[in-house]
């Protein structure tokens, strides 16, 4: 944009194949360029240096600034001028072209100034030209492809893979040989090896990133899965240990999480048998789900839930029941062979029944536990016991004063019973 406000010509050259920005095109609409990437490179600055030679418009650009810098004509200017002008053109081609390898342009860029000044020179005088490894260019076509080596060489040397291919690609362009062409294959195989270790590097930290989201998602078995992927593609041995450890660690949350859903799952069992009283059952749960607690809070809440449960069931209990049996039918009718045992609030505690077995010769006082069902014998009175034996037992946290108040019998040589009454007290 300065050269264009300061009234010089401007000669583009891409020396590769790129379109340029937006604002350097609308800066070049209407300006022809060179393209100059396909080999030889000289015929191209040839037709650059007769382009310059007959371009008829430099006079008027520099007229309508209202400056003249280059005092005249390019081939009338002094060669040192002259060189600053064309290297001032060809540093914008090269912003064209896209080069940003710092390593070498600058031995193209001077051998190519050198040779278009030669050749404008030549052609303004109307003499031949000497060509770029005559004597009257600055620098020759060898040593302009020595010092690329030179640059070349020092890449390789720093692992600037990409400026040392660019370098010997320049290299061949001016001279072809099986050495630089060994050198360049060398430089491609080690960028392409060192690109394979970025990309392996990107999919390590690619799993380690979706393996940490799955944690956060509490999804640990994926998380899991995706730490011991990164273990197999981890290229260092710290990184491979990284991935080891939070894989183990991933393990063991998933064994947390497992056993918080036992334990929450034996909580919400432990609840419905307390909803059916079926106390024993509810006990059972509970018991499971303070072994299964995954963590101490977790076992103080089910604790606590059981010695809820057991205060509970141990209600206050006191009653007289007065039971007995008999063969008789109308005998039955006067006190009842069964009946409830309920506590303070009501609540059916089980249930007594007293029956004569083993052929009438004994008879045995059952206690029948409603949730879960179970029956239990309490006591045993035999046909040959006296009025007034007494005999206890204990269920549910009852305990039962079992007192015979009758019995009697048709025969006392056969020692059957024919009628017993149990007076039963009942305390908790």
């Amino acid at each position: 944009m300065i050269a264009l406000r300061a009234g010089h010509a401007v000669y583009p050259i891409r020396i590769q194949e790129v379109e340029p920005g937006p604002k350097l095109e609308y800066l070049l609409e209407g300006i022809h360029w060179v393209d100059a990437w396909t080999p030889p490179l000289e015929a191209h600055l040839e037709r650059l240096a007769q382009l310059i030679i007959n371009d008829p418009n430099a006079n008027e650009r520099r007229s309508a600034s209202g400056r003249n810098r280059t005092g005249g004509p390019l081939w009338k200017m002094r060669r040192r001028r002259r060189a600053a002008f064309v290297a001032g053109g060809l540093v914008l081609a090269l912003l064209i072209a896209g080069w940003a390898v710092s390593t070498w342009k600058e031995g193209v860029i001077s051998g190519i100034v050198a040779y278009l000044t030669q050749q404008v020179d030549a052609r303004a005088k109307g003499k031949p030209s000497a060509g770029p490894s005559g004597q009257t260019a600055e620098k020759s076509k060898s040593d302009q492809r020595a010092a690329l080596l030179a640059q070349a060489a020092q890449a390789v040397s720093g692992r600037q893979w990409q400026a040392a291919i660019s370098a010997y690609q320049a290299a061949l362009v001016l001279s072809d040989d099986a050495e630089t062409r060994a050198a360049l294959a060398r430089a491609v195989n080690a960028r392409d090896q060192e690109q394979a270790a970025t990309s392996e590097r990107g999919a390590f930290t690619q799993l380690i990133a979706d393996a940490e989201q799955y944690e956060r998602m509490g999804n640990f078995l994926a998380a899991r899965n995706a730490y011991e992927e990164a273990a197999e593609a981890a290229l260092t041995d710290a990184g491979r240990a990284q991935a080891r450890e939070k894989a183990r660690k991933a393990g063991e949350s998933i064994a947390l999480q497992k056993k918080k859903a036992e334990y929450d799952d034996f909580m919400r069992q432990a609840g419905g048998a307390k909803a059916r009283k079926d106390w024993s059952a509810a006990m059972d749960w509970y018991d499971k789900a303070i072994a299964a607690a995954p963590e101490e809070a977790s076992a103080v809440r089910a604790r606590a839930a059981k010695s809820e449960l057991v205060a509970s069931r141990n209600k206050k209990v006191n009653l007289k029941l007065l039971l007995s049996c008999t063969n008789d039918p109308k005998m039955a009718k006067k006190h009842p062979s069964t009946d409830q045992v309920l506590d303070i609030a009501g609540d059916v505690v089980g249930e007594l029944s007293l029956g004569i077995v083993y052929t009438g010769r004994a008879s045995e006082l059952r206690f029948t536990c409603p949730s879960p069902r179970r029956e239990s014998v309490l006591c045993t009175f035999r046909s040959d016991d006296p009025v007034g034996q007494t005999r206890v037992g204990k269920e549910e946290g009852v305990s039962f004063s079992c007192r015979l108040t009758e019995i009697k019998g048709e025969s006392k040589q056969d020692g059957r019973i024919d009628v017993i009454t149990v007076e039963v007290t009942a305390t908790r």
